[in-house]
């Protein structure tokens, strides 16, 4: 159970926790969870509630109460920069697989264009910022024997499997419709996707 206090910049929801007497926070906006935090102290909790249905940035709502964590990517989001952001931390990437394949993608105007995610090593592709997010551009997973699947995110039907990135982001690209992308804000559900 929990409480929401609608803002322009997103929901807020507050909740108890359970096993103690603390508040949890989480803005939502759009499928998205922009920031979340946890505090003892309710005065703390409505203070920072109140700022944020003010219309508050998140850089200022995170500067004001550090208890609040909000991250590179929550920020990108409230100022639609979030396809550029997701990309930037997926060539940052401590997965050296998940590196070189955004390198590849980003050769390729629609491809980068789209919102690119991981899901279990698998690099995703959606037309929405949001989740649920779109599941049909093929997926790339990197193979434990060396190589890739290009495969459909819904069935695991596998399209093919070839030895680069740079082969496997071919294959998605030429998969795609001309008009495919770029992703737009919100969820599957918003385009009736799901």
């Amino acid at each position: 159970m929990y409480a929401t206090i609608p803002a322009t910049g997103g929901d807020l929801q507050i909740s108890l926790g359970g096993a103690r007497r603390v508040f949890l926070l989480r803005i939502w906006s759009r499928g998205v969870e922009l920031a979340g935090a946890k505090s003892e102290d309710l005065d703390e909790v409505i203070a920072a509630a109140s700022l944020w249905a003010s219309g508050a940035r998140l850089r200022e709502l995170g500067a004001r109460y550090p208890f609040m964590d909000i991250g590179e990517i929550s920020e990108a989001y409230e100022e639609g920069r979030e396809v550029e952001a997701k990309w930037a931390l997926l060539l940052r990437s401590d997965q050296a697989e998940a590196r070189r394949l955004a390198e590849e993608a980003l050769r390729f105007p629609k491809l980068a264009g789209l919102f690119p995610y991981l899901s279990h090593h698998d690099l995703l592709l959606s037309r929405t910022t949001g989740y649920p997010f779109t599941r049909d551009a093929p997926c790339i997973r990197p193979l434990l024997s060396g190589g890739y699947a290009v495969m459909w995110p819904e069935t695991m039907e596998t399209i093919a499997t070839v030895e680069s990135p740079r082969q496997a982001v071919e294959i998605v690209n030429a998969a795609l419709p001309e008009e495919y992308g770029p992703a737009v804000p919100g969820t599957a559900d918003d385009l009736g996707d799901t």
